[in-house]
């Protein structure tokens, strides 16, 4: 799933993620988009370049429920969840 795909079927909601960590595990994740509160203010000077490759990796940065910032990584996505609605991910 490309991340701008993604970012519109999310919007500004609060979703559910299913997706395969690095090592093999499956992991559920309840987050949102677009939460800029308790920001690290060194992330706020991210260069254009450094999102870019962020974006070309298939890589979106998400809130996670609980005070956590996350990158979660489309290309492992199996599932997500958004408005009562279950989307199955398949290569």
């Amino acid at each position: 799933m490309k991340v701008k795909t993604f970012k519109n079927l999310v919007g500004n909601k609060f979703f559910t993620a299913t997706f395969v960590k690095k090592d093999g595990s499956l992991r559920t994740m309840n987050a949102r988009l677009g939460v800029k509160k308790h920001l690290n203010p060194l992330s706020k000077g991210r260069s254009e370049a450094h999102k870019q490759s962020l974006i070309d990796k298939g890589l979106v940065g998400v809130y996670e429920m609980g005070n956590h910032y996350r990158t979660l990584n489309l290309n492992t996505l199996v599932s997500l969840r958004v408005d009562g609605t279950t989307l199955r991910v398949e290569d």
